[in-house]
């Protein structure tokens, strides 16, 4: 059962044994630089996580805005590269926004190309997940 870990203005972190899920989501009164702020805390919160015994990190845009803006990249840009140097497997779930996609792919193809995987569906991304669990 997943326990609640931390949340924020417009995100919440729970954890479920070696796995970690991030959830965020649109806050239209939010202005772009409480958005960053939010991505700061949140993805320094998921550090610290990801260098424990986490094994995997499930992080779920599908309710985030379409785009994000550039502190916010490069704030996941560097979780991502974390990932990937730490061995420590994402997945990012996307809502099926054209660029929201494009945004994202690149990121995750760029930054944690053995590590992380872009996925539209829930069930995509925990697949993903379990497919490195099984494979340690």
């Amino acid at each position: 059962m997943p326990t609640p870990f931390a949340a924020g203005e417009n995100y919440a972190i729970e954890l479920d044994g070696e796995h970690v899920v991030g959830r965020v989501w649109r806050r239209p009164d939010l202005d772009s630089a409480s958005g960053a702020r939010s991505a700061d805390e949140m993805a320094a919160h998921l550090r610290s996580l990801t260098t424990e015994k986490r094994k995997s990190l499930l992080l779920d845009l599908r309710d985030a805005p379409a785009i994000a803006g550039p502190r916010t990249v490069e704030t996941l840009s560097d979780l991502l590269r974390g990932c990937e140097k730490a061995g420590v497997r994402i997945a990012v779930i996307l809502s099926g926004d054209a660029m929201q996609l494009l945004q994202f792919r690149r990121l995750v193809s760029t930054f944690a190309p053995s590590a992380g995987r872009a996925a539209v569906t829930l069930a995509e991304g925990e697949q993903w997940l379990s497919a490195g669990i099984r494979g340690k």
